[in-house]
């Protein structure tokens, strides 16, 4: 026992070291506006699907607008995501443009991250809550945190964007994960109740931070999008009334503009990268199409794309001709208080 103890002591200390060592290249490379870091990503996203349920109206794959051809990314891909990148990147993000939990390889997915000292964050359109076994899943998991897409706190005002997501099962699961939290007195995973800001829900905000409250649940109030779908001018009717709400400006012939501009600069070019459940390597989850494809992995591996050619060209780019990249254009991360509103007071009608 103290023999195995020393071993997993030892590999903590490791994965500390290298992970404290890899930041500080990174850092250094984003700094000079290096293209070539000589280190790796110290985040990754990996999509496990874009297979979805829900028939949301602003996304891609809820619209049917998006080009790419359904996939579930393999166990076995996933594993040798998290072999590479383990000793460097300390947290994940698992979801894209699909329901991460109808992969069926899931909780193995967070569990084997969880064991290679990963924290990592999923979202969720509440579809994990269909089945009860999932929240003794979710608990065993070794998730670190759940984000639940909640747009209102009644169904029919929740249908209005999620549609065919089930309201009920879906708030009464949130409720008895919490439940059970309490009932075995455990923290994780902690929960997000994440509310897209529209004209159909924000007079039901307060009421939502309020019973986020009482579930003991982080409430996380987030602007609408309109920006992952071709643009169309009935679109800004899911804008709110509050402008404090919106990340866009609206002229009197419903076109809209970012409320922020965009710089020619982005760290998350020297931070992260994303694997697609196809294994395509795009940069960020603003590439909804794969536009500016890096690679594909497990072909290549994620430390020949991460400092890549593409990537190389990539990161040239970004520091000159941002607005002539599509998604990049459209990306609204450089302002994020235009996107998390949280500490804008919300009045009722």
């Amino acid at each position: 026992m103290f023999i195995a103890e020393q071993g997993s002591q030892f590999k903590k200390e490791f994965i500390s070291q290298s992970r404290t060592q890899n930041l500080a290249k990174l850092q250094t490379a984003y700094g000079r506006h290096e293209l070539i870091t000589n280190a790796m990503p110290t985040h990754i996203w990996v999509e496990p699907t874009n297979f979805c349920n829900a028939k949301c109206p602003l996304c891609p794959t809820g619209n049917g607008e998006s080009p790419r051809p359904k996939a579930m990314m393999g166990f076995y891909t996933f594993k040798t995501v998290v072999d590479e990148a383990f000793p460097y990147a300390k947290s994940m993000n698992l979801w894209n443009i699909g329901e991460p939990f109808l992969n069926p390889h899931i909780f193995k997915m967070i569990r084997y991250a969880a064991d290679h000292n990963i924290s990592t964050r999923i979202s969720t359109n509440g579809f994990v809550f269909y089945n009860p076994k999932n929240i003794g899943n979710l608990l065993s998991s070794g998730l670190t945190d759940l984000v639940v897409s909640l747009d209102g706190t009644t169904g029919p005002i929740f249908n209005e964007y999620r549609k065919g997501i089930d309201f009920d099962r879906v708030f009464q699961g949130l409720r008895s994960l919490q439940e059970t939290k309490q009932q075995l007195g455990v923290s994780s995973p902690n929960v997000v109740w994440q509310f897209l800001a529209m004209s159909q829900n924000e007079h039901q905000i307060n009421v939502a931070k309020a019973l986020a409250e009482q579930l003991n649940v982080v409430f996380s109030l987030k602007s609408i999008n309109l920006d992952m779908v071709q643009a169309n001018a009935e679109n800004a009717v899911f804008l709110p009334n509050n402008n404090n709400l919106r990340r866009y400006h609206l002229d009197e012939n419903h076109q809209w503009t970012l409320k922020s501009d965009r710089q020619n600069d982005c760290a998350t070019l020297w931070r992260s990268l994303m694997v697609n459940a196809d294994g395509t390597v795009i940069p960020c989850c603003y590439d909804y199409n794969t536009d500016l494809m890096l690679g594909h992995f497990p072909e290549q591996s994620i430390r020949q794309i991460w400092d890549g050619e593409s990537m190389q060209k990539l990161r040239q780019k970004i520091q000159t001709e941002r607005l002539q990249l599509g998604p990049c254009k459209k990306c609204s991360v450089d302002d994020r208080t235009i996107i998390f509103l949280d500490e804008i007071p919300v009045h009722k009608k």
